[in-house]
């Protein structure tokens, strides 16, 4: 007499319930992680913009105590451009630098510059000072991208490094 053998059941797969949660909790993360990760070239104009300001903001104060002059960081909110200049400098120099000008690219736009005493300057020129005893006045730089999100550059007063906040969310981004 034959025994038919039925297929043992202990080697069962997993259930499509249990395989949608997974793929579920995959996606999750991978939509909250993905963009926020970046390569170290990959960086949109918003973000450019304000490592060009923070790498300047340490710069000049070094340059500042070293030359023994006033440097000068001029935000341009008309013309959307940042450029240098010093004490030392003539007429032409700083005719040259202006020229030069850090020119913001894409959907980054200069918002405004919101000075320690509170007054704020969404038009014109405004120079933050770094003085030649290696301090600059508070100051604060709000940057704008087309999409409306926005980021700070906070310059303080005897801190060598400027601080980026993200200006839509209540904690600090990175410091540089």
């Amino acid at each position: 007499m034959m025994h038919l053998q039925r297929p043992c059941r202990c080697q069962r797969g997993f259930t499509l319930l249990e395989l949608v949660v997974v793929v579920a909790v995959i996606g999750t993360v991978a939509f909250l992680t993905v963009p926020r990760l970046r390569l170290p070239g990959q960086t949109d104009d918003l973000e450019a913009a304000a490592r060009w300001i923070m790498t300047q903001h340490h710069k000049l104060r070094i340059e500042a105590v070293r030359q023994q002059h006033r440097y000068r960081l001029h935000c341009d909110l008309d013309a959307q451009r940042l450029w240098v200049s010093h004490d030392g400098m003539d007429e032409t120099g700083r005719a040259e630098a202006s020229e030069e000008a850090f020119r913001l690219q894409g959907g980054a736009r200069l918002d405004l510059v919101r000075l320690a005493d509170g007054r704020e300057f969404r038009t014109g020129q405004k120079a933050l000072v770094y003085f030649p005893d290696g301090h600059s006045y508070l100051a604060q730089i709000l940057l704008r991208e087309g999409s409306g999100r926005h980021l700070a550059v906070r310059v303080e007063a005897f801190l060598p490094e400027a601080r980026l906040f993200d200006a839509d969310r209540p904690f600090l981004v990175s410091s540089s």
